[in-house]
């Protein structure tokens, strides 16, 4: 049969890091990329577990190393790159999977040493380990072979709370943070940055609650009514590897920062004035549009309106000075204009400007 798509979904003959990965979604995500083709370096602390998962991997046939890491320890995590890459070649997927979590409450006496452990564990061995990467994960012939992948592992703690559990709960939190941050950073390098979020799983973290407690949890916030298997995260994350895995990135429209590049069309209201003009929003910089969409035809009596940020009524609010006062005009997404509610430019004629959305 001949492939009607044309993105690869090959993972043949990549290295990924795992870390946790001796139990768990480690273990499973570990499994998994190993089916795939990839060399996997699994990591962990625990000397028996990461033994076992590369003895399991190699003995199907496929390859793997093992490193006993501590990664609230920065040493460490400095020397296991240069390992990986002498044992399995340059590094070109990540996956920060190990994490640990301390219940404590915020009065208690070992709270500060519980926090610090966690955010060591849970967050800056993540940035640390992203960094150590950074150079294989950017070089040349991976980004034209789709480009490096990087996966943190949060948990739904991170976008809610449970009590108790503030040392984990803020340490997830920083990681969906650090991960928006790193997709903006890496944009542009063809590395792709992504965050999964798992609920309850069954793993060694969940393994000490009683299984009526965790009928009873899911039962009541788990759509379908049951702990996840770790295999089922597993799925997810080598989705997001794969270099077909290569998604566009859409802002909420409540956002204030753009950090596009994304179409948009500045839809003035002024008496007179033709159809809107799409732009091409960049990154950063003021100046006039030179970018238009066919379809949309000119705009006649193109005011000096400043690019406000999407589907927000009012000026921009950080215009440079040269400019003068901010217009009041809106930005919304190609396709969408003809809506109801576009504010107008009181002041046509002149050019178009943009500018940087804060």
């Amino acid at each position: 049969m001949t492939r009607l798509s044309k993105l690869s979904r090959s993972l043949q003959g990549r290295t990924a890091i795992v870390t946790g990965a001796a139990s768990g979604m480690g273990r499973a995500t570990a499994h998994l990329l190993a089916d795939e083709g990839v060399a996997v370096a699994v990591v962990d602390v625990n000397h028996a577990g990461v033994q076992q998962v590369t003895d399991e991997i190699t003995g199907a046939g496929a390859r793997a190393a093992g490193y006993v890491v501590d990664l609230a320890d920065a040493a460490q995590i400095e020397a296991l790159v240069p390992k990986v890459r002498a044992d399995l070649g340059p590094v070109d997927i990540l996956i920060n999977n190990a994490g640990v979590s301390v219940p404590m409450d915020l009065t208690a006496s070992g709270w500060e040493d519980a926090w610090a452990f966690t955010f060591d564990v849970n967050l800056t061995a993540q940035a640390r380990l992203i960094r150590a990467c950074h150079a294989d994960l950017v070089r040349p012939e991976l980004a034209a072979d789709g480009g490096g992948r990087i996966i943190n592992i949060a948990s739904t703690e991170g976008l809610g709370a449970t009590k108790g559990m503030s040392p984990y709960t803020a340490s997830k939190t920083g990681v969906i943070g650090l991960t928006r941050s790193l997709a903006l950073e890496y944009g542009e390098t063809g590395v792709t940055v992504n965050c999964i979020c798992p609920g309850p799983i069954r793993t060694g973290m969940t393994a000490e609650i009683p299984d009526d407690a965790k009928s009873k949890f899911a039962r009541r916030r788990v759509p379908k009514r049951r702990y996840g298997d770790p295999e089922e995260v597993a799925q997810i994350t080598v989705s997001l590897v794969l270099p077909a895995a290569v998604p566009q990135r859409r802002r909420h429209p409540r956002r204030r920062r753009h950090d596009g590049p994304e179409h948009v069309m500045l839809a003035p209201s002024a008496p007179g004035w033709g159809r809107p003009r799409a732009c091409w929003l960049p990154r950063s910089g003021w100046g006039p549009n030179p970018i238009l969409l066919p379809s949309m035809g000119p705009l006649p009596h193109a005011g000096p309106c400043l690019l406000a940020p999407a589907l927000r009524m009012g000026p921009q609010p950080h215009p440079p000075p040269e400019h003068g006062a901010p217009t009041p005009c809106r930005a919304v997404p190609a396709g969408a204009f003809g809506a109801p509610g576009w504010g107008p430019n009181p002041h046509p004629g002149g050019g178009n400007r943009w500018s940087r959305a804060y």
